[in-house]
């Protein structure tokens, strides 16, 4: 593929990897995550449902979506995202003001609210290093 959507190519490749790779960071401060082993060794399943695949898929998505549509809004685009991810876990109320960061934050608060508030210093670092490889306006 040529274009934005270059930089995605290999994307579950890429996804998977920066998911165990902020785990790992995670791992050096939170007890929780550290209690998980090698990160190498989680089996994706139990992978896909750490904070970090929350984050990491959500900024995901944010950036797929803007790159198709780039007039699209963001409040249009957290407004499907939460419609998908909302199947799983309810609605709790979008954030205001509605930016990718506070978005994350709130679905990790829903969706992990037990490593939640250990997670808050993190959160932070994770959004952006996410940022850094799926937002194709960044090098």
């Amino acid at each position: 593929m040529i274009g934005p959507f270059g930089k995605l190519l290999g994307a579950g490749r890429t996804r998977e990897r920066l998911i165990r790779t902020l785990v790992q960071k995670r791992a050096r401060y939170d007890p929780l995550a550290s209690s998980l082993g090698n990160v190498d060794r989680i089996p994706a399943a139990v992978l896909m449902g750490l904070p970090e695949a929350t984050i990491v898929t959500i900024v995901e998505a944010y950036w797929r979506m803007k790159v198709q549509d780039p007039y699209l809004s963001d409040k249009k685009i957290f407004e499907a995202i939460e419609l998908q991810r909302s199947r799983f876990i309810d609605r709790a109320g979008m954030p205001a003001p509605l930016t990718l960061s506070s978005y994350v934050k709130y679905r990790v608060g829903l969706e992990h609210a037990y490593v939640a508030s250990m997670m808050n210093a993190f959160l932070d670092q994770a959004l952006e290093e996410a940022d850094r490889v799926f937002n194709p306006g960044r090098v």
